[in-house]
């Protein structure tokens, strides 16, 4: 049966490799050395002087490997109080690299109030719920972008037909008038006709004959009794025929009135002329 590899044993391997690549190799300390390891032979007594012990095997520091390698901080002025996480985790920190930071990473994205279920979690929980998390956080972003190039689609859209219905009214109002127009012309021709033909329907007509036989009759006949008068005051030795003619009296009075001054006029100027030869 294949071992089943864990999440957890996988990110503090890789956080072993990342250590001892950070830490430039293995910290060795050495003991005491020693010039011969034969024994000295004291010439005084004869006695061989105790060997001395044999040094210190050289130890590996194996905490510089179990500890994560933490990258050099810069040192400055309230560098300390302006270093963001980024800069404080180091430029080769990830959270599949070592396990404390990614803890670090996620009590800084953990509310106070998810605390108590987070603590109770495994890591590889805790991971798989933080990418789930980032996971969701994506859909949800790419969903946003959606609905909002769907909304400006929309708007756009809304936009074009207000637009083409304001096209479609503007055409349709200006086929209404240019019809009104065409119908208006057509009505003031056909009155045109229709007047011309009740005018010379009504010329043909019984009633406009008599009309104008009588308007002739009155005219003419009212101008020819006013020649017949004139010409009997004037000549009345022609004998003129008045008795048909309506007479105005008074007419007749007032006319002999100017005769008789005109003629009295012209005796008395006649007379002084004659006067004036003598």
């Amino acid at each position: 049966m294949s071992k089943r590899l864990k999440l957890s044993d996988l990110a503090k391997v890789v956080a072993q490799k990342a250590a001892t690549s950070a830490s430039k190799g293995v910290v060795i300390s050495e003991g005491s050395e020693t010039t011969s390891k034969r024994p000295l032979d004291d010439g005084s007594k004869g006695k061989q002087v105790a060997q001395s012990p044999e040094p210190k095997k050289a130890r590996i520091d194996t905490g510089a490997s179990r500890a994560p390698a933490k990258p050099p901080v810069a040192s400055g002025a309230g560098s300390s109080a302006h270093r963001t996480l980024g800069e404080a985790l180091g430029p080769q920190a990830s959270v599949m690299a070592s396990a404390a930071t990614a803890e670090k990473i996620l009590a800084g994205v953990i509310l106070p109030a998810d605390k108590e279920k987070v603590d109770k979690l495994t890591f590889d929980q805790v991971v798989t719920k933080f990418i789930h998390a980032l996971g969701q956080g994506v859909i949800l972003g790419s969903s946003l972008a959606v609905r909002s190039r769907d909304f400006a689609e929309s708007a756009l859209n809304q936009k074009a037909v207000a637009e083409s219905a304001e096209m479609e009214d503007a055409d349709a109002r200006s086929k209404v008038i240019a019809k009104l127009e065409a119908r208006i012309s057509e009505l003031e021709k056909s009155q045109s006709l229709t007047e011309g033909r009740i005018i010379a329907a009504f010329k043909e007509s019984d009633d406009f004959l008599e009309a104008m036989r009588g308007s002739a009759s009155s005219y003419f006949g009212d101008g020819f009794d006013f020649c017949k008068r004139q010409l009997a005051h004037q000549y009345p030795d022609l004998g003129v025929d008045l008795e048909d003619v309506e007479m105005d009296h008074e007419f007749l009075a007032k006319e002999e009135a100017e005769a008789e001054q005109r003629a009295a006029e012209e005796g008395a100027a006649g007379a002084e002329g004659v006067g004036e030869a003598v």
